[in-house]
This record gives structure tokens, C-alpha cells and sequence, in this order.
């Protein structure tokens, strides 16, 4: 609308005010004040509505914001609780190693336990005049040193490089 239109509106529109009576103007006034009210009731709706909107962002961001938060720790907790597993994994793969290291070792030491208690008794069953003075000095190279002969019964073959016994 452009600017003469309005002035001459509101020239109009005051000329027909001065015609008008008292009961007239009160009714005109009485009626402008309650579409005044209606749109201030209605800018205050609109108010409050876009004051509840920006609360509701701010719940939805501030609750975004808790929950990304609580994302972020969470991660941090697995992560945490995935390295322990690593190390807890690792813990039992070389506790299992050193387990069949030992088992193979106990095995090794077995055959060998075995294997010498065979020549030992064979030297001992053995009759003396079987068994030449070469071999008897071999045997004795042989056996780990014993405190008393009464030990003899308890002798065993010396370790040797890569648990490998002389041969006799």
C-alpha cells in the first residue's frame, strides 16, 4: 500500500470519528480494544509457543549432549575393557606356551629318566666279568658323582649337551 492511501485512510477515518456521538466512539473504542486484546493474546501464544520451541531445543540439545557424553565414555570403557581382554588373551596364550613347554620338557625328561634306568639296569644285571674294564670306566664318566657307594642305586648318567647321554 502505498503512503497517500494510508494518510488518506486515517484522514477519513478521523473525520467520521468527530461525526460520530459519545455512545458511538465508546462502542468503536470498546471494539478496537478487543481486537487489540485478541492480538496481543495472540502474539503472546505465538511468544510463548516460540519460547517453548527454543526450550524443547534446548532440552533435545542439552539431552544430545548427555547422551553423546555418555557414548564417549562408554567407548572409552570398551576400549579399556578390550585392551584388558587383549592382555588377559595374551596372559593365557603364554601361560599355555610355557604349559606345553613344560609338558614337552616332562616328556623329554621322562624318555631320558627311562632310557637310563634301562642301562642302569642292564649294568647292573649285568654279571662283571661280562663287562670289560674299557665299559666300566665309560659307565663311571657316565654317572654323576655320588657321596657314598651306598648311592650307587641312585646314580644316573651326567647331562650332557642337548640332553643327549655318552654312548657306551
Amino acid at each position: 500500500m502505498s503512503l497517500l492511501r494510508i494518510f488518506s485512510r486515517q484522514r477519513d477515518e478521523s473525520r467520521n470519528l468527530k461525526r460520530m456521538n459519545t455512545v458511538e466512539l465508546e462502542k468503536e473504542l470498546f471494539g478496537r480494544r478487543r481486537i487489540l486484546n485478541e492480538h496481543e493474546e495472540r502474539i503472546f501464544e505465538l511468544w510463548n509457543l516460540k519460547e517453548r520451541k527454543l526450550q524443547s531445543q534446548m532440552r533435545a540439545k542439552e539431552q544430545q549432549r548427555k547422551l553423546i557424553q555418555e557414548w564417549i565414555k562408554l567407548t572409552q570403557e570398551s576400549i579399556k575393557l578390550e585392551k584388558a581382554e587383549q592382555k588377559l588373551t595374551k596372559k593365557k596364550i603364554d601361560s599355555l606356551r610355557q604349559h606345553m613347554e613344560t609338558r614337552r620338557q616332562l616328556r623329554a625328561l621322562a624318555l631320558r629318566n627311562l632310557s637310563i634306568r634301562r642301562k642302569f639296569a642292564f649294568f647292573w644285571k649285568t654279571p662283571p666279568r661280562l663287562i670289560t674294564e674299557k665299559k666300566k670306566q665309560k659307565w663311571r664318566e657316565n654317572l654323576r658323582l655320588t657321596r657314598s657307594e651306598s648311592d650307587m642305586s641312585r646314580a644316573v648318567l651326567q647331562i650332557v649337551a642337548g640332553f643327549r647321554s655318552r654312548e657306551l
